[in-house]
């Protein structure tokens, strides 16, 4: 997912959308049907970090929730505040 909530489905399998949230740094990743987050231990990595950056990130599985239950990603600078950034997850 790029830092702007944008799914780049050439390199997406089993994700039906994300949106990002009003919130700096956060998102919910709706995964297909099939896949049930109470069920899940989603994995995730902050995509890039510009030099002398630092960050991390926390995934909850159903965190989001809406008509369909997501995964919440929340992403932090090295303050620890919210800030927005591309990053990758891996839903097994």
């Amino acid at each position: 997912m790029s830092s702007d909530g944008t799914l780049d489905a050439t390199r997406s399998f089993g994700i039906l959308s994300v949106v990002k949230n009003s919130f700096p740094g956060t998102y919910c990743v709706f995964p297909v049907a099939t896949i049930d987050v109470a069920t899940i231990s989603p994995v995730a990595s902050v995509l890039f970090l510009p030099t002398g950056s630092a960050g991390t990130l926390t995934t909850f599985a159903s965190g989001c929730s809406s008509a369909t239950v997501g995964i919440q990603i929340n992403t932090y600078n090295a303050a620890g505040t919210g800030t927005d950034r591309g990053f990758t997850i891996v839903i097994p």
